[in-house]
C-alpha cells in the first residue's frame, strides 16, 4: 500500500486511513470493494462496535456485512 516504516510505526492519519474502513455498511462495502480494485485478493474486516451497543447488534451487523459483501 505504499507505507514506509515510519508512517506504520507512528500510526500516522495517512497510514490508519488507508487500513481501516467505518462508516454505514455502503460505505464499508464500497471501500472494500476499491480495496479488491486496487488489487487485494484478500480483505480482513474485524466488527468493533461501541462500548454498551445493544445485545445482538454485533450478529446483526456480521449478516448485513456477509449478505452485502458476498456475491
Amino acid at each position: 500500500m505504499g507505507f514506509g516504516e515510519a508512517a506504520i510505526t507512528d500510526r500516522n492519519d495517512a497510514f490508519v486511513d488507508g487500513v481501516t474502513v467505518w462508516g454505514s455498511l455502503e460505505s464499508i462495502v464500497a471501500r472494500v470493494a476499491e480495496y479488491h480494485a486496487a488489487g487485494a485478493d484478500q480483505v480482513v474486516l474485524g466488527l468493533h462496535l461501541p462500548a454498551g451497543a445493544a445485545p445482538g447488534r454485533e450478529a446483526a451487523w456480521q449478516a448485513r456485512l456477509t449478505q452485502a459483501l458476498l456475491p
